[in-house]
């Protein structure tokens, strides 16, 4: 996703307040959130082919006991 980022205007130090300061830091974070979630889509849509899991060694197992299976 490629999308133009806006330009503001600094804000000189003398105009900053906590709230600004503290709404810059979130604006910060919440930039390099967006930016990781794009990185991880992207490395998840590399893989085209869904996992392959082996068959479980349990159903041989059980076809054994099934036919020992004696009810009391």
């Amino acid at each position: 996703m490629s999308s133009n980022k806006p330009n503001f205007p600094s804000i000189p130090e003398n105009e900053r307040t906590p709230l600004i300061d503290m709404l810059l830091e979130f604006i910060q974070w919440q930039a390099q959130r967006i930016s990781d979630l794009e990185d991880e889509i992207q490395d998840l849509k590399k893989e085209t082919k869904k996992p392959k899991f082996e068959s479980s060694k349990m159903d041989e197992n059980t076809e054994d006991e099934e036919t020992n299976y004696k009810p009391i």
